[in-house]
């Protein structure tokens, strides 16, 4: 939620989207095999090699309309 100078307030929902795609682990593999700790590796290591990098997407809905949205927001 985010509240501006006026003190209207908006509901905020961040996406970062990663640059070098998406990559999921097949469905055969359990995530935690061989070690849990996957992820983190994986980005300790792209950090290695390159820098990776992000763009950031933002949805914006006024606080007003979210009372009348047909999900929770």
């Amino acid at each position: 939620m985010w509240i501006n100078r006026r003190r209207a307030t908006v509901l905020v929902k961040y996406h970062f989207i990663a640059s070098k795609g998406r990559r999921c682990l097949p469905r055969t593999r359990p995530t935690c095999w061989p070690r849990g700790d996957y992820q983190t590796r994986d980005l300790f290591q792209a950090i290695q090699q390159r820098h990776p990098g992000w763009t950031l997407n933002v949805q914006i809905m006024p606080f007003e309309d979210a009372k009348t949205y047909p999900a929770t927001p």
